[in-house]
């Protein structure tokens, strides 16, 4: 409960930053992004949508076929983009958190001898 609360405490009293970055990520990149990948499912989609609009059972089985196989060598590179997508997204959103909190996120951990 307590790291609710100092999380409150830090959207409360950084109310700009955080709202930008949110419009940023959330809408911006995320939005953009997520369309961009799941974009090439519509052109996955057509084949079928022409076959049905066709009605030849033939010709609806033949594009059903390429739709399917498409699909399923589209997937993983889906699944790896959107983890990608994801841990950019959690990870702007760490950085955003320790720079409104700390200043700087990296600290000091050795001098360096002159």
């Amino acid at each position: 409960m307590e790291g609710i609360r100092r999380g409150l405490e830090v959207v409360r009293t950084n109310l700009g930053p955080m709202f930008v970055m949110g419009v940023i990520l959330v809408l911006g990149l995320g939005f953009i992004a997520s369309f961009a990948i799941g974009l090439p499912f519509l052109f996955i989609m057509a084949p079928l949508i022409v076959g049905a609009i066709a009605g030849s059972g033939e010709f609806l089985r033949g594009r059903f076929v390429v739709s399917v196989v498409c699909f399923y060598l589209y997937l993983p590179v889906v699944v790896l983009l959107s983890g990608v997508l994801r841990v950019y997204i959690s990870s702007a959103w760490t950085n955003t958190n320790l720079r409104l909190t700390r200043g700087h996120p990296l600290p000091k951990l050795m001098s360096v001898p002159h």
